[in-house]
């Protein structure tokens, strides 16, 4: 496991959000109460960029199906808000199930410190 070095500590502040790339991970850094919190961008539901979303709290909004994630541990905190979109697939198909349900992930989360006024985030399995 090592530390990457992404950006200043001051350059993101409280209650913002931005997306990185280490290695080809997509992550997402939180700026929440004076700490960082990072997990990966992509929602453990349909793939969408949380960077992308909304930031209340400590909780990150997914732009396409406002599944909600707590940034501070992963937990999905709401489900994905599919409205009736299956039902209708059922209905337009004639059939009784067409459209097999999605399972909603939980987000792994990286720890993060500050060094030297920058934020460092640890990747597992990557050498820095």
């Amino acid at each position: 496991m090592a530390y990457f070095k992404t950006f200043k500590a001051a350059d993101l502040s409280a209650g913002k959000m931005t997306r990185i790339e280490i290695n080809k991970r997509e992550i997402l850094i939180a700026g929440i109460g004076g700490q960082f919190y990072a997990t990966d961008d992509r929602c453990g539901h349909m793939n969408g960029s949380l960077s992308m979303g909304r930031l209340e709290g400590k909780v990150v909004e997914c732009p396409l199906h406002r599944a909600r994630y707590d940034i501070t541990s992963g937990k999905c905190v709401q489900l994905p808000q599919m409205g009736n979109l299956e039902n209708m697939f059922i209905a337009a198909s004639g059939k009784t199930r067409m459209v097999a349900a999605i399972d909603t992930l939980d987000l792994r989360t990286y720890r993060t410190r500050v060094e030297d006024g920058f934020v460092m985030v640890e990747i597992p399995d990557c050498d820095g």
